[in-house]
């Protein structure tokens, strides 16, 4: 697995969270949900070796 990928998704879950528990718009909260889906679709195919 590209560890580039993995990074950004443990990123991405992290800024998720913090949003989540500031209790942000909730615009926002949909918008990195869609970027964490993103890059977790993205790590499952390396995974499986389709990439």
């Amino acid at each position: 697995m590209d560890i580039k990928i993995f990074y950004l998704s443990l990123r991405n879950r992290a800024k998720l969270e913090k949003l989540l528990i500031e209790g942000a718009n909730k615009k926002k909260i949909l918008r990195q949900e869609k970027l964490l889906e993103k890059y977790l679709l993205e790590q499952l195919k390396c995974m499986n070796k389709i990439c």
